[in-house]
């Protein structure tokens, strides 16, 4: 390393880099803003163990990330077999929310709750 920059492969001295803002420099200026919340309802973060039910009838265990009065986001081991609708219980089925899978990836369910008729 000579003078600070690194006479190696250039890939590699490129990977290295950090990134430097000034003190001069306003920050709020060049770092974009946190992205409009969409939602029509807040969602409150918790972590909350809860049970889904899919439609076929097997139960998971899972983990409310944040709730609203429209949906939630859920944690599950896996999404793989998890059906379009499924129900939303916290107190073993006593009770229960029917909800519809507005969106998934391999571990997480974005529910709406569909209204009781």
């Amino acid at each position: 390393m000579r003078g600070g920059i690194s006479t190696g492969h250039p890939r590699a001295a490129s990977s290295r880099r950090i990134a430097f803002i000034p003190r001069s420099i306003n920050r709020d200026a060049i770092m974009p803003e946190p992205e409009t919340e969409l939602r029509k309802s807040p969602r409150t973060t918790m972590r909350k163990k809860a049970i889904v039910r899919t439609r076929k009838g097997s139960a998971m265990h899972c983990m409310v990330m944040d709730l609203s009065k429209l949906g939630a986001c859920l944690q599950i081991a896996s999404t793989l077999g998890v059906s379009d609708q499924v129900d939303l219980s916290f107190d073993n089925f006593r009770s229960h929310r029917t909800c519809q899978v507005m969106w998934r990836d391999a571990t997480r369910l974005g529910v709406v709750f569909i209204a009781e008729e």
